[in-house]
């Protein structure tokens, strides 16, 4: 099987976290979130990966994947020609620039590089794709948090599980589904070459960019081109702001901890009644302070150094980081080499970089 990864996001509403990392190379417990997706796809038998990038991020992501061999898949790139989010093609603009490059005879798995969904089988999504005869198979996640559907496309399917509507961001209670759309789906060729290219030229024409995934498809619909679903339970997550960064690392570093307390590197220091209490991931050379206490759900990485009479909870420290005496952080990111001051209280989900906080965009909060 063959698979595309589109990786040419900016990832605004992390930065600043992203103005130095890009979005699919965060890291969720030691490893990018891209290279969870080429381990899943892996799995599901896939051997070569076409990569869309951007051509501001395509160094770092080609330092990362290289030829994908390290992944046991053969990886090729198709680089956007923007070097912000101002100027991207847009999603959908992405996979149009890149039908050209697409075998005439395949399907092809896609999947967002920025997705977060471990467990998730692109092998079911494949057989179930082969058995709907559809042009397009959407994953579907079934939404346990119902407060979650006002940050998400939802999608209606009829019995035998065509998708028959959509709705983006609905109030809780006008949401016509509990089924969130993702960003997996398989693919016949002529989504690339037919429905794809009379999208983006329909979309430039009205002088809009053609960036929404959920918006062809809710096109193809009202065209009456076939577009099926395969419905999946289980986490999945769109690792697009801070809040869902850290839900992602904090499944991750409760999997790894696996019931038996934190994990803790052995050079790492506490000083006197310092400690680490509940599932957490502490690496090489971390220092904490007199006093200070590590709680559930945190990754603090190599070199970071907690102050004194420090409480620190749910949260994600980059390497070389200082935490001042006595400072209050939950559900916060710190980005690599910053410094959060002394007395610095943190209680919401956001990134703090160089002691500063990140505005975040309304309803991320």
């Amino acid at each position: 099987m063959k698979a595309i990864v589109l990786a040419g996001g900016f990832g605004k509403r992390l930065h600043p976290l992203t103005k130095l990392t890009p979005k699919p190379l965060l890291p969720i417990v030691g490893k990018p979130v891209m290279g969870h997706i080429i381990d899943s796809l892996y799995a599901a038998g896939v051997r070569e990966v076409i990569v869309s990038v951007n051509k501001a991020h395509e160094k770092e992501l080609r330092n990362f994947l290289g030829d994908g061999t390290k992944f046991g898949v053969k990886a090729s790139y198709v680089v956007e020609d923007s070097t912000s989010d101002e100027a991207k093609p847009g999603a959908v603009g992405a996979l149009g620039q890149l039908a050209q490059k697409l075998d005439k005879d395949s399907n092809y798995i896609v999947a967002g590089a920025d997705n977060f969904a471990p467990e998730f089988d692109f092998a079911r999504l494949a057989e179930a794709h082969k058995a709907g005869g559809a042009v397009v198979t959407l994953a579907l996640n079934k939404v346990t948090d119902k407060g979650e559907l006002k940050h998400l496309g939802v999608v209606k399917t009829d019995e035998n599980g065509k998708v028959v509507a959509f709705q983006e961001k609905p109030n809780v209670d006008e949401a016509i589904s509990d089924l969130a759309n993702t960003a997996f789906f398989v693919a016949k060729p002529e989504f690339f070459h037919r429905v794809t290219a009379k999208y983006v030229a329909g979309q430039k024409a009205a002088g809009r960019k053609p960036d929404n995934l959920g918006d062809i498809f809710k096109k193809m619909v009202e065209w009456n081109d076939h577009v099926h679903s395969y419905t999946f339970d289980g986490l999945w997550i769109d690792v697009g702001n801070p809040n869902a960064y850290l839900r992602a690392t904090k499944y991750l570093v409760k999997s790894v901890c696996n019931g038996n307390g934190p994990v803790v590197d052995w050079s790492a220091s506490f000083d006197a009644d310092a400690a680490v209490v509940g599932t957490s991931i502490i690496e090489k050379n971390v220092k904490v302070g007199q006093g200070s206490l590590v709680k559930e759900g945190c990754h603090i990485m190599e070199n970071v150094k907690i102050g004194k009479g420090c409480i620190v909870e749910g949260s994600v420290i980059f390497p070389n980081a200082e935490v001042g005496d006595n400072a209050r952080l939950h559900n916060c990111i710190v980005t690599e080499n910053s410094i959060v001051p002394k007395g610095h209280i943190s209680e919401k989900p956001k990134v703090l970089h160089n002691g500063s906080t990140a505005p975040q965009p309304e309803g991320l909060q």
